[in-house]
């Protein structure tokens, strides 16, 4: 009788593609950080896929084999980012507290993480400061060709620009979702409608932050720390909500 051979190419299969898994996920991890790196030290327009490659320590082929250009690794970092904080805020819409409440502490949450994480704060907001806001509107209420959008952004396609604003405008909609909760229970009391509130309180803690970065050496001059205009500046968004 005879011993049917054992299939020793599918023996160690698991372990192959765990490490390979592995490998994917520690280039992917090293492109991301010299790609955050590069995009706050340089202007866009001046980095290249060969310094991406260079910081990330791989060759220009395995980099190609994840990203065909910079402007892929730049959306999909927008959209790994967003697509996190839309999750969380899709589960505060049920929780059990008032608008207020849950507003104050998203703007207290978008503020902390600001300043802890400026680099990827700004990158996030790279697409926002490049390109003229209109524009993005037009793209993000699919006014403006695909083709056209494609060739201005210089993608082989449109997909992951697309998957990355549809993100962008649910993180509004979310806003103003939970706004508008606040409202309907009499927590927050606002002549602004819910889209027109969210995207005030977007200016405030982001322009604030950018005054920060700015002017470090004055602040730092009159001791004004950052605790202090986080304070503040909540203490600003406080009186906005009960207007």
């Amino acid at each position: 009788m005879k011993k049917t051979a054992k299939n020793k190419s599918n023996a160690f299969q698991p372990e192959k593609i765990t490490k390979v898994d592995r490998r994917i996920k520690k280039n992917l991890n090293a492109i991301y950080k010299s790609a955050s790196q590069l995009f706050t030290e340089k202007p866009f327009a001046d980095i290249t896929m060969e310094e991406i490659a260079e910081r990330a320590n791989i060759s220009r082929s395995t980099l190609y084999n994840h990203f065909k250009s910079k402007h892929e690794i730049y959306f999909q970092m927008g959209y790994d980012r967003f697509k996190s904080v839309n999750d969380d805020l899709i589960k505060l819409k049920t929780a059990p507290t008032t608008g207020f409440e849950t507003i104050m502490t998203l703007c207290a949450e978008l503020f902390k993480n600001i300043n802890k994480n400026p680099m990827y704060t700004r990158i996030v907001s790279l697409f926002l400061v490049n390109k003229n806001l209109l524009t993005v509107d037009k793209i993000l209420d699919n006014e403006l060709p695909p083709q056209e959008a494609q060739n201005m952004f210089e993608l082989p396609d449109i997909e992951i620009m697309a998957k990355y604003l549809e993100q962008l405008r649910r993180y509004e909609v979310l806003w103003a979702e939970l706004i508008a909760k606040g409202i309907s229970d009499g927590s927050i009391i606002t002549n602004l409608t819910p889209i027109q509130l969210a995207h005030y309180l977007f200016l405030i803690i982001n322009g604030t932050f950018d005054q920060m970065i700015l002017k470090q050496y004055v602040l730092q001059k009159f001791e004004l720390t950052n605790e202090m205009i986080f304070d503040k500046t909540m203490n600003i968004i406080k009186r906005i909500l009960h207007e």
